[in-house]
């Protein structure tokens, strides 16, 4: 038997490694090319958008559905209970930090990893229109830039599954944007917090202004023949002025706040502000705490 000379060895040594890793090649190619088709680089609210939105309508499933709608006048955002079952639902200032927050990290660009492309998979997902929480973006006219159906989230991946309005496809995001529709992310989180509100008190240098805070938005109205236990007014460094009707209620305060922005004030922006008509409730410790803040005017 002729024997192989080391060369020959080599050669043959080298080939079958050749062979062997082209085979793994095969093997992996079509799952590589799977992978690189689910996932892509994306936004749930296109960059170029940020600005044009105006309006933000949030419908979150968390036992009931609760329906909040979020639009611009000049530079102040309003808000609305669209489940406060009121006729005409009361207006508030709403916290534009807040929403802030939410066009910001809707406008992120991350990577998002396709789930399923069925509609099948919708209910399987919590994406379908029964089970999702829904987030559309809306110019001023109404046109919608982006609407989201958000899902259960993935405990696995940490991310949470989501569909556009456009097509049957459910992908996983980040799950940071939860933040924005769990039960906390009610009315008291996208309203301003504040007994003196933001969009009031701009153009103010005054920094003790915005220390007290109120509690629960309230959609209820004192009868016509009862008057307020106290009323308040405030006038502002720039100008504006708060006046605040407060009537006892069991152990707490329902308090009425009406407001004039001051002569700095655009005119679309003071008919933003005027347009505010909602009542909330304190607590006694807050009413005594807002007394001491009169009695130091």
């Amino acid at each position: 038997m002729k024997r192989l000379s080391a060369k020959q060895g080599v050669l043959i040594f080298y080939a079958f490694d050749a062979v062997l890793l082209l085979i793994l090649l095969l093997t992996f190619l079509p799952f590589n090319k799977r992978k690189s088709v689910a996932s892509m680089e994306t936004a749930l609210l296109n960059p170029n958008n940020v600005s044009k939105v105006a309006q933000i309508k949030i419908s979150v499933q968390n036992g009931s559905q609760n329906s909040i709608r979020l639009f611009k006048r000049g530079r102040v955002w309003l808000g609305i209970d669209e489940n406060s079952g009121l006729e005409k639902p009361y207006v508030w200032p709403a916290d534009g930090l807040n929403i802030l927050s939410l066009i910001e990290e809707s406008a992120k660009i991350q990577k998002v990893f396709l789930a399923s492309s069925k509609v099948s998979s919708w209910n399987e997902f919590c994406v379908d229109n029964d089970s999702a929480s829904e987030v559309t973006f809306l110019d001023k006219d109404g046109a919608i830039l982006s609407s989201l159906f958000f899902g259960k989230e993935n405990k696995l991946s940490g991310r949470i599954y989501f569909r556009t309005w456009e097509s049957s496809e459910v992908y996983e995001c980040s799950s940071a944007i939860s933040s924005f529709l769990g039960g906390a992310a009610g009315l008291s989180f996208w309203s301003d917090p504040f007994i003196y509100p933001q969009c009031l008190t701009e153009y103010s240098r005054q920094k003790s202004e915005s220390i007290l805070r109120h509690g629960r938005l309230e959609n209820i109205a004192p009868a016509d023949h009862l008057k307020p236990d106290f009323v308040y007014t405030k006038d502002f460094e720039n100008g504006s002025v708060a006046k605040f009707s407060i009537y006892k209620k069991d152990d707490s305060f329902i308090v009425i706040p009406l407001f004039i922005p001051g002569p700095a004030f655009s005119e679309e922006d003071k008919a933003a502000i005027a347009s505010i008509d909602y009542r909330y409730s304190i607590s006694p410790a807050t009413l005594e705490n807002l007394q001491k803040d009169f009695t130091n005017d």
